[in-house]
């Protein structure tokens, strides 16, 4: 099997920065205060850790890795 393979797996996430910060800011990620994905009530901060990652561009990039390993048969992975 060849394991020399460069894949790009990208995330995105659409929303606006509100005016004010609606919890206080967080170190090393401010921007999570102030920006609220699009069809939601609540800023980034403001969500809990599993309700956060179903709209983050990082979780999308991690299940597209994962799906893909999973195809590959890199390795098995169900959620």
């Amino acid at each position: 099997v060849n394991r020399n393979i460069c894949k790009n797996f990208a995330g995105k996430i659409t929303g606006e920065i509100v005016d004010f910060p609606r919890t206080p800011l967080e170190s090393g990620i401010p921007v999570s205060s102030v920006f609220l994905p699009d069809g939601q009530d609540l800023v980034f901060s403001a969500m809990t850790q599993k309700n956060r990652n179903k709209f983050s561009h990082r979780g999308e990039s991690l299940q597209k890795f994962l799906q893909w390993c999973n195809d590959e048969k890199i390795i098995s992975y169900s959620e």
